[in-house]
């Protein structure tokens, strides 16, 4: 297997002028964290999924963290985690004191191989909503 020559990003920022205006915005109101902006989101969030209620958050660990304790992760569980990701998608489920079991990602997308060809071994029961 040959290594990579080209960096691969896990992210290319899109960013425009109606995002630095949205920010700028944000900033010159003096709520950073919990102001009007992130109850608009929140209420249109909600709507868009059709939800009661959303809950904004500053970061996607702090998301996983959450919908890992809205399913009841316990100490012991398994969580399949895809290899091509950041250290925080695994690190969190460690938090539950719990393992990540990682699993391989395709080259063609990036996506986890579907299940029965990723090789990984879970050995503890699948959880559904």
């Amino acid at each position: 297997m040959s290594r990579r020559t080209v960096f691969l990003p896990f992210h290319t920022p899109d960013i425009g002028d109606e995002e630095i205006t949205a920010v700028t915005e944000v900033l010159r109101s003096g709520w950073l964290t919990t102001g009007p902006k992130v109850h608009a989101f929140e209420q249109a969030f909600a709507s868009y999924i059709g939800a009661p209620h959303a809950v904004a958050v500053n970061s996607c660990t702090a998301a996983l963290h959450l919908a890992l304790e809205a399913i009841g992760l316990a100490e012991g569980d398994e969580v399949l985690v895809p290899t091509m990701t950041f250290a925080a998608t695994a690190e969190v489920v460690t938090y539950f004191r719990a393992r990540p079991v990682l699993v391989e990602s395709r080259k063609s997308d990036h996506s986890s191989k579907p299940r029965g060809h990723s090789g990984a071994l879970c050995r503890t029961r699948l959880r559904h909503g």
